[in-house]
């Protein structure tokens, strides 16, 4: 009878437990995608179709070459009940089960909400790519392209990046360049940010003509002398156009200057 009684409470304790907790491990992080079949997970639908289909046949042709394999993942809603950085691994931990070589297979994660991008590689893998520079692809080229409303720029040029870092036959080759214009972008390659930081080089150039400008004139307003009529300060114009006839005189003529003792170039005394 003791026996009989103790089960059943087991049983309604577990019972009681799975009903309190279930919800609670249903909301506590957010859900994740199943494994795409072909390498992209675009839930928040920014690529075309012929993009798409582009970037897929992008990553199983590296995928067949070197065993890597590469997994995209667009969220249009950010992550509420954890960071970017958490939900990443758990996307590469429930993805890598079903690559065929889960060390080497890194995971791309776009945030469109909140503009953030997150990636994580396998062990070993993820050491190799931050020694080639892959945690500024997000700061370099994601942000910047998120920030202009370019999500497609933002996947497109952040998945070339990680080809370019695993050197990829596939990139190095022109393969992957030649395989996303012929799904129809057209646009540069380059990152906004350094097509912005490149392009305010005139705005530095006019400063420093300013700059000069004013120091020139400084320099050569300096100039005081006295004359019968008193000190007399000679203007910047009239130095300028004094030292380009100066300049002028001597490039025609080569014979050395005469030695003149006496008077002034100024005034009359």
């Amino acid at each position: 009878m003791r026996l009989a009684f103790t089960q059943v409470f087991r049983s309604f304790f577990a019972t009681l437990v799975g009903a309190v907790l279930l919800p609670v491990s249903s909301y506590a992080f957010d859900p994740i995608p199943p494994k795409p079949l072909q390498g992209i997970s675009d839930t928040a639908q920014i690529l075309s179709l012929s993009l798409s289909k582009s970037l897929e046949r992008l990553l199983d042709e590296h995928q067949n070459l070197t065993g890597e394999t590469v997994m995209i993942l667009t969220l249009k809603k950010a992550p509420e009940e954890e960071s970017l950085d958490a939900y990443t691994i758990r996307v590469f931990d429930l993805w890598k089960g079903s690559t065929p070589k889960p060390p080497s297979s890194v995971v791309l994660v776009f945030d469109l909400e909140k503009n953030r991008f997150g990636w994580k590689g396998g062990v070993g893998f993820d050491s190799l790519l931050l020694d080639r520079g892959a945690d500024h692809v997000g700061k370099q080229i994601v942000v910047p392209e998120l920030r202009h409303e370019r999500p497609d720029r933002a996947i497109l040029l952040a998945t070339r990046k990680f080809f370019e870092l695993l050197e990829s036959p596939v990139f190095v080759n022109g393969k992957f360049d030649a395989e996303i214009r012929e799904g129809g972008f057209y646009e540069t390659f380059t990152p906004v940010s350094v097509t912005k930081r490149g392009g305010n080089w005139w705005i530095w150039l006019a400063v420093a003509l300013v700059f000069g400008g004013l120091m020139g004139h400084r320099i050569l307003t300096v100039e005081v002398h006295y004359t019968s009529e008193g000190w007399h300060r000679v203007s910047g114009w009239e130095n300028t156009v004094a030292y380009f006839r100066r300049k002028v005189s001597r490039a025609f003529n080569k014979r050395p200057p005469n030695l003149k003792t006496g008077g002034g170039v100024s005034g009359t005394y």
